[in-house]
């Protein structure tokens, strides 16, 4: 017996875009009633978690993808820009203070110098 009699042909599959090219997937039930925005008053809590509901007006929920794009990099130029800041404030008080020490080992030396005959 031919043992391909009983495998499903492949023009009874139909190709799905989002698998890639030569990934054959099960058709979608002609049965299934299609979705609508309404479906969310009627399904109760435990399908809604199963349940894809699209949302009519989702664009205004949440800003895009650009905004927060925008505001990471200011986010992180500021951090940047702060630690800089901040670092050259440190060595600028790191130099005086150095500047300090060296005068008075210039002024303890010069003591030291008079002292000795």
């Amino acid at each position: 017996m031919d043992d391909h009699a009983n495998s499903t042909p492949p023009s009874e599959l139909h190709q799905d875009p989002g698998l890639g090219p030569g990934l054959l997937a099960a058709p979608a039930d002609p049965r299934a009633p299609a979705a609508t925005a309404d479906d969310a008053a009627i399904v109760s809590p435990v399908e809604r978690s199963t349940a894809f509901v699209a949302v009519a007006e989702g664009h205004d929920v949440s800003p895009s993808a650009e905004v927060l794009l925008v505001l990471a990099y200011v986010a992180m130029w500021l951090l940047v820009l702060g630690f800089v800041w901040l670092s050259f404030r440190r060595l600028v008080r790191l130099d005086a203070r150095l500047s300090d020490l060296e005068d008075a080992l210039a002024r303890r030396e010069a003591l030291r110098a008079e002292r000795e005959p």
